[in-house]
C-alpha cells in the first residue's frame, strides 16, 4: 500500500473516531515527547508547528458535541491539507525522474564488432572494417545489417529509449584502437557534441579476449595450471574495463560537459554456445574432452559476467545522481539458444552464410557467421536494453 493510501485510511479512521468519542480536557503532550513525523512526511517545519497547535487546541477545546463537531472538522481539514502534500510532493517527484533522469541525447558505445556501426575512422584503424564481400554491402559491419545500438537510439523502436525532441545521437567508439582515453580527449577539444539531454555511456567487450583466452588454455592442454591461468586473465579483462568505466565518472570534463550521465554495462554471450567455440576445440578431442572444454568456456564466461554485474552493483553508490544498469547477455543467449521458435528463430546454431553466400531467411537464423548475430537480433537485443533503461527509476 502506497503511503498516500495508508495515509487517507488511517485518517477516515481517526475522524469516525474523533467524531463517536467527545475530546476529553487533557494538556497537549510537550514538543519533548511528541513524535516527530513531520520531517519524514515531508512537510516544511512550519507545517509541523501549525499542526502540533492544531492538536494542542483540539485537545483543549472542551467535551460539547459541538467542541466535537469543530474538532472533528479541524481534524478533517488537517488531514485533507496532509494528503494534498503528499500528492503534491509524489507529482514533483515522478515529473522529476522523467525529466532529469529519463530524456537521453546520446549514447556514447565502447566495445568490438558487435557494437560496430562501421562508422568513420583512420587509416589505422580501417582494418577493424570487413571491407569484402558480402559484408561490404553493409558498409563493412559485422552483420547485415544495424547493430543494436544503432537499433537503441531509434524514435520508432518498439521500447525507445527516454529522448527530447531532437532524439539520441550515437556517438560510437567501437572499433579496433578506440579508448576511453579517445571519447575523453575528443569530449574535451569539443570535437564531439553530447547535446543537451543525459548521456548514456554503454560497454559491451569481452569475447574476443575471453576467445584469446580460451584457445590458449586448450593450447595448453588445459592443464589446471592452464585453467587456473585462464581464469586470473579473464578476471583482469573484466578489471581493466572497470577501472576504463571508473574513469569516466571521475573525469571532470564528462562532469563539465554532460547534463548527467548514465551507465549500461553489458555482459558477454554464453561463449560455449557459440558455432566458433565448437570449431576452436581440436577435431581429436573425443566426446567427453569436448564436453569438459566447453564446461571450462562456460565458466571463464561465468567468471567474466559475474565480476562486471557485481561490479555494477557497487557502482551505483559512485554514480551521484545518475543510473548503472546491467544486461544479462549470456542469459538471452541461452534463451535464443534452447527456445529459438520464441523468436521466430529456427536455426540457433548454424549460420546464415556459407563462404560469402547468404540464406534466403537471415532472420530465422541467430548467427551470421560463426559469432556475430544477424540484424533481427540486435533488433530484439536492442529493445531489451531499452526496456531496462526506461523501465527503471
Amino acid at each position: 500500500m502506497s503511503r498516500l493510501a495508508f495515509t487517507a485510511l488511517f485518517a477516515l479512521a481517526f475522524l469516525q473516531l474523533a467524531a463517536a468519542v467527545p475530546v476529553a480536557k487533557t494538556a497537549a503532550p510537550s514538543d519533548s515527547t511528541r513524535p516527530l513525523l513531520d520531517a519524514r512526511a515531508g512537510f516544511p517545519d512550519r507545517a509541523g508547528h501549525d499542526r502540533r497547535a492544531a492538536l494542542s487546541s483540539a485537545s483543549n477545546a472542551g467535551s460539547t458535541t459541538s467542541s466535537s463537531s469543530s474538532s472533528t472538522q479541524s481534524l478533517f481539514d488537517m488531514v485533507a491539507a496532509v494528503i494534498t502534500k503528499l500528492s503534491q510532493a509524489k507529482a514533483t517527484k515522478t515529473a522529476g525522474l522523467s525529466t532529469a533522469r529519463k530524456s537521453y541525447s546520446a549514447l556514447v558505445a565502447f566495445g568490438a564488432s558487435y557494437t560496430d556501426n562501421a562508422h568513420a575512422r583512420s587509416n589505422a584503424d580501417k582494418g577493424s572494417l570487413r571491407n569484402y564481400a558480402p559484408f561490404s554491402k553493409w558498409n563493412g559491419r559485422y552483420s547485415n545489417g544495424p547493430v543494436a545500438v544503432e537499433y537503441m537510439v531509434q524514435s520508432d523502436l518498439s521500447s525507445a529509449l527516454p529522448q527530447g525532441s531532437g532524439g539520441v545521437k550515437l556517438v560510437d567508439y567501437a572499433f579496433g584502437g578506440s579508448v576511453v582515453a579517445n571519447y575523453l580527449a575528443d569530449l574535451k577539444g569539443g570535437s564531439i557534441d553530447v547535446g543537451s539531454g543525459r548521456v548514456l555511456h554503454y560497454f559491451n567487450t569481452g569475447i574476443n579476449p575471453v576467445m584469446a583466452i580460451f584457445n590458449n588454455m586448450l593450447r595448453s592442454g588445459s592443464t589446471p595450471q592452464a585453467v587456473s591461468y585462464a581464469q586470473t586473465a579473464v578476471l583482469n579483462n573484466a578489471y581493466a574495463l572497470i577501472k576504463a568505466i571508473r574513469s569516466i565518472n571521475t573525469d571532470s570534463t564528462v562532469q563539465a560537459k554532460t547534463n548527467g550521465h548514465d551507465f549500461l554495462i553489458v555482459g558477454i554471450p554464453q561463449m560455449d554456445l557459440t558455432p566458433v567455440a565448437h570449431y576452436a576445440i581440436p577435431s581429436s578431442y573425443n566426446q567427453r574432452q569436448k564436453s569438459a572444454a566447453l564446461a571450462q568456456l562456460q565458466s571463464l564466461t561465468n567468471s567474466y559476467n559475474y565480476a562486471l554485474s557485481s561490479f555494477a552493483q557497487s557502482f551505483k553508490s559512485e554514480v551521484t545522481g545518475g543510473s548503472v544498469y546491467f544486461f544479462d547477455l549470456a542469459s538471452l543467449w541461452t534463451s535464443l539458444t534452447n527456445s529459438g521458435p520464441e523468436y521466430g528463430i529456427t536455426q540457433g546454431t548454424k549460420t546464415c552464410l556459407s563462404g560469402t553466400k547468404m540464406c534466403n531467411n537471415p532472420d530465422q537464423y541467430l548467427y551470421l557467421d560463426t559469432l556475430h548475430p544477424v540484424t533481427s537480433v540486435h533488433k530484439l537485443w536492442a529493445e531489451k536494453m531499452n526496456a531496462l533503461v526506461a523501465g527503471s527509476p
